[in-house]
């Protein structure tokens, strides 16, 4: 077995360009070139939520039983976060049993808003319970919120700024809701290296320099921070690696690719000018997902 990263290896659906050329022979090609032996696959930005509930229903269970193909035709190069059909929260709910006890998911992929709603809107808070109790892992991509998908900022895209920001915005919004605190089982990863969010104006750091040099504060925004996970894709640069280590350390730190857009081995590069030690590099690329989820499936 080579390395068990790419972690969060996403099924396409934006980018035209981009959709025509992936293809299942494709991904295990792209894999094999950045040394992943398994990965992960999850829905990305802009989700399957078009105004539509029958719709979404409809996609979320075709995407879910096209992953878990994925997954049983390629035994141990694949798992995967099932997509549920929210907003319909009773439609997730069923969508949440389905995936476990019949496709055994690895567990639920979900996008940083949706119409307009954060992940700690109480709107959610049947789904929170319901992957509570099954002590869940979690993984949410960037997305941007309905009003930020147009010129808000001219000439800048909003995959530039803004899916930093909204994942900022929803994992504030997570603790501050209280979800975060009700939810003590579920095992979150945040994408891109969760954004935005670790800045000393949020953590609570203003007039204590030391603050991260002492333990949380059980339920504390610092205490959260510190026990989600967070990976490498679009944030495998110096400076966010350098942020993250400093607030969360590399134990929390999941390799991960956005493969099709990403690149596997680019992203091995990018970490390697990072000054990681071999432990925490090994660490980064197989060992914290190994603590983290069932081992792959047996080849």
């Amino acid at each position: 077995m080579k390395t068990l990263n790419g972690l969060t290896e996403n099924q396409p659906v934006m980018g035209i360009d981009v959709i025509r050329k992936y293809s299942v022979a494709r991904s295990l090609e792209l894999m094999d070139q950045g040394n992943v032996d398994t990965a992960y696959l999850s829905v990305t930005t802009p989700g399957i939520w078009y105004g539509d509930i029958a719709q979404t229903r409809r996609l979320a269970r075709e995407l879910n039983e096209f992953a878990a193909s994925m997954a049983a035709d390629h035994k141990g190069r694949y798992g995967f976060f099932a997509v549920l059909p929210i907003p319909d929260i009773d439609a997730s709910l069923r969508e949440i049993e389905y995936a476990f006890d019949t496709l055994k998911a690895d567990g639920v992929g979900l996008i940083s808003s949706y119409d307009g709603k954060w992940l700690g809107d109480y709107s959610f808070a049947p789904m929170w319970e319901e992957l509570n109790r099954r002590n869940a892992v979690v993984f949410t991509h960037a997305s941007a919120p309905r009003c930020c998908w147009g010129n808000l900022v001219p000439s800048v895209h909003p995959t530039t700024v803004e899916l930093s920001s909204d994942l900022a915005r929803t994992i504030a919004n997570l603790i501050q809701s209280g979800t975060a605190n009700r939810t003590p089982n579920i095992k979150y990863i945040w994408s891109h290296g969760g954004g935005t969010i670790m800045s000393a104006r949020f953590i609570g750091s203003e007039g204590d320099g030391d603050v991260l040099n002492k333990p949380a504060a059980p339920g504390s925004k610092l205490h959260h921070l510190r026990r989600f996970y967070y990976d490498t894709a679009s944030a495998a640069d110096q400076i966010h690696m350098q942020l993250l280590n400093m607030v969360v350390t590399t134990s929390q730190i999941l390799y991960g690719t956005d493969i099709p857009w990403g690149n596997a081995a680019a992203i091995g590069k990018e970490l390697e000018k990072c000054s990681f030690t071999p432990a925490q590099f090994r660490a980064i690329e197989r060992e914290n997902a190994l603590k983290l989820l069932p081992k792959p499936r047996a080849v």
